[in-house]
């Protein structure tokens, strides 16, 4: 998803082809994880958005039954925000609730777990809550930062230039 996030989509293809093979040909659940989360962010990112939502979908799926915990908050932020711009936003809300219920994204505090905030605060701005928006938006950039992560620190800015665009909130920087 960095390569996604830099542009670099055909580099991000290839890799994740090639992630493909290699979790199929040696039957590891983990690895084919994080490639169909590879797989279905690039699609999510280019606005393939009904390409996306069966990979990030099957791939939610399979990380809550692996239990595998510390890439709960990414696969169930980015399958979140899918649907929030599919505009299916009770099924996006009752994933993100869940998600925040079982509590791992504050036990596994990684760069990844920046979209789940991501994804409450686009939830709270689709919701037309601009107080929820306006303060989940401080919390992703507060967790960027946290993280050292330069990359989602900027995705942060760009919510909060969002958030500040569509309820004339300013989020603290």
């Amino acid at each position: 998803w960095y390569l996604t996030d830099l542009g670099e989509t055909s580099k991000a293809r290839s890799w994740i082809a090639e992630a493909l093979n290699l979790s199929r040909r040696y039957r590891h659940a983990y690895s084919r994880l994080l490639a169909d989360l590879a797989r279905g962010y690039l699609h999510y990112r280019a606005g393939r958005l009904c390409k996306a939502l069966p990979i990030l979908r099957a791939a939610y799926a399979d990380c809550l039954r692996h239990r595998f915990h510390g890439f709960e908050p990414a696969s169930a932020s980015w399958l979140a925000l899918c649907l929030i711009d599919l505009g299916l936003l009770d099924e996006a809300q009752t994933i993100v609730e869940e998600t925040v219920a079982r509590g791992h994204f504050l036990k596994v505090r990684t760069s990844a777990t920046y979209y789940l905030h991501e994804a409450r605060c686009r939830l709270a701005l689709a919701q037309g809550d601009a107080a929820s928006a306006e303060a989940l938006a401080g919390v992703a950039l507060d967790h960027a930062r946290a993280c050292e992560d330069v990359v989602h620190e900027l995705h942060a800015l760009v919510l909060c230039a969002e958030v500040r665009a569509k309820t004339g909130r300013t989020v603290a920087a």
